[in-house]
Protein backbone atom coordinates (compact mmCIF):
# COMPACT_ATOMS: atom_id res chain seq x y z
CA UNK A 1 0.00 0.00 0.00
CA UNK A 2 2.79 2.53 0.93
CA UNK A 3 4.46 1.73 -2.61
CA UNK A 4 1.55 2.21 -4.23
CA UNK A 5 0.78 5.43 -2.64
CA UNK A 6 4.59 6.66 -3.23
CA UNK A 7 4.02 5.24 -6.97
CA UNK A 8 1.11 7.87 -7.03
CA UNK A 9 2.40 10.51 -5.99
CA UNK A 10 5.92 10.38 -8.26
CA UNK A 11 2.58 10.09 -11.06
CA UNK A 12 0.89 13.07 -9.81
CA UNK A 13 4.30 14.91 -9.28
CA UNK A 14 5.51 13.61 -12.84
CA UNK A 15 2.13 15.19 -14.00
CA UNK A 16 2.08 18.19 -12.33
CA UNK A 17 5.03 18.89 -13.75
CA UNK A 18 3.92 18.11 -17.16
CA UNK A 19 0.99 20.62 -16.82
CA UNK A 20 3.46 23.31 -15.53
CA UNK A 21 5.43 22.86 -18.39
CA UNK A 22 2.42 22.51 -20.72
CA UNK A 23 1.08 25.56 -19.60
CA UNK A 24 4.25 27.63 -19.86
CA UNK A 25 4.69 26.20 -23.21
CA UNK A 26 1.34 28.20 -23.73
CA UNK A 27 2.05 31.20 -22.92
CA UNK A 28 5.44 31.71 -24.30
CA UNK A 29 3.77 30.63 -27.59
CA UNK A 30 0.81 32.84 -27.60
CA UNK A 31 3.81 36.06 -26.28
CA UNK A 32 5.57 34.93 -28.96
CA UNK A 33 2.16 34.59 -31.68
CA UNK A 34 1.81 38.52 -30.48
CA UNK A 35 5.39 39.81 -30.74
CA UNK A 36 5.20 38.03 -34.39
CA UNK A 37 1.45 39.88 -35.02
CA UNK A 38 3.18 43.42 -34.00
CA UNK A 39 6.48 42.93 -35.93
CA UNK A 40 4.18 41.75 -39.09
CA UNK A 41 1.73 44.71 -38.51
CA UNK A 42 5.00 47.01 -38.54
CA UNK A 43 6.21 45.35 -41.44
CA UNK A 44 2.98 46.05 -43.28
CA UNK A 45 2.81 49.74 -41.71
CA UNK A 46 6.08 50.64 -42.82
CA UNK A 47 5.98 49.26 -46.47
CA UNK A 48 2.63 51.20 -46.04
CA UNK A 49 3.79 54.83 -45.49
CA UNK A 50 6.67 54.08 -48.06
CA UNK A 51 4.73 53.56 -50.62
CA UNK A 52 2.27 56.49 -49.23
CA UNK A 53 5.39 58.46 -49.56
CA UNK A 54 6.77 57.19 -53.14
CA UNK A 55 3.47 58.07 -54.42
CA UNK A 56 3.29 61.72 -52.95
CA UNK A 57 6.97 61.62 -54.24
CA UNK A 58 5.50 60.78 -57.84
CA UNK A 59 2.46 63.00 -57.65
CA UNK A 60 4.16 65.94 -56.81
CA UNK A 61 6.98 64.98 -59.83
CA UNK A 62 3.56 64.69 -61.84
CA UNK A 63 2.33 68.18 -60.82
CA UNK A 64 5.68 69.88 -61.01
CA UNK A 65 6.15 69.15 -64.29
CA UNK A 66 3.16 70.19 -65.81
CA UNK A 67 3.71 73.32 -63.98
CA UNK A 68 6.47 73.59 -66.61
CA UNK A 69 4.26 72.69 -69.09
CA UNK A 70 1.78 75.00 -68.73
CA UNK A 71 5.12 77.42 -68.42
CA UNK A 72 6.17 76.67 -71.29
CA UNK A 73 2.91 76.40 -73.36
CA UNK A 74 1.90 80.56 -71.95
CA UNK A 75 5.52 81.45 -73.02
CA UNK A 76 5.09 80.10 -76.43
CA UNK A 77 2.14 81.38 -76.42
CA UNK A 78 2.91 84.66 -75.94
CA UNK A 79 5.77 84.74 -78.13
CA UNK A 80 3.41 83.82 -80.79
CA UNK A 81 1.10 86.26 -80.14
CA UNK A 82 4.26 89.20 -80.01
CA UNK A 83 5.31 87.07 -83.55
CA UNK A 84 1.68 88.46 -85.09
CA UNK A 85 1.88 91.50 -83.58
CA UNK A 86 4.64 92.42 -85.13
CA UNK A 87 3.53 90.71 -88.83
CA UNK A 88 0.07 92.62 -88.47
CA UNK A 89 2.58 96.18 -87.56
CA UNK A 90 4.74 95.45 -91.01
CA UNK A 91 1.76 94.65 -92.96
CA UNK A 92 -0.24 97.67 -91.81
CA UNK A 93 2.68 99.49 -92.27
CA UNK A 94 3.52 97.96 -95.45
CA UNK A 95 0.10 98.89 -96.64
CA UNK A 96 0.11 102.52 -95.25
CA UNK A 97 3.05 103.31 -97.13
CA UNK A 98 1.68 101.46 -100.52
CA UNK A 99 -1.21 103.82 -100.00
CA UNK A 100 1.10 107.39 -99.56
CA UNK A 101 3.01 106.04 -102.53
CA UNK A 102 0.04 105.36 -104.73
CA UNK A 103 -1.09 108.88 -103.16
CA UNK A 104 1.90 110.51 -104.49
CA UNK A 105 2.50 108.59 -107.62
CA UNK A 106 -1.50 109.81 -108.19
CA UNK A 107 -0.19 113.31 -107.38
CA UNK A 108 2.81 113.15 -109.39
CA UNK A 109 0.55 112.04 -112.68
CA UNK A 110 -2.31 114.59 -111.78
CA UNK A 111 1.09 117.33 -111.98
CA UNK A 112 2.94 115.72 -115.45
CA UNK A 113 -1.09 115.96 -116.64
CA UNK A 114 -2.71 119.39 -115.79
CA UNK A 115 1.16 120.52 -116.63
Amino acid sequence: KVLIRWKHQSVLMCLNAWHGHTAEEVKQRALMKRIVLRMTGNFMLESLEQWVDNVQALQSGRAEKEHKHDVVVRIMSRMMSQSMAQGFDCWRDHTVGEKQLKFKASKALQRLING
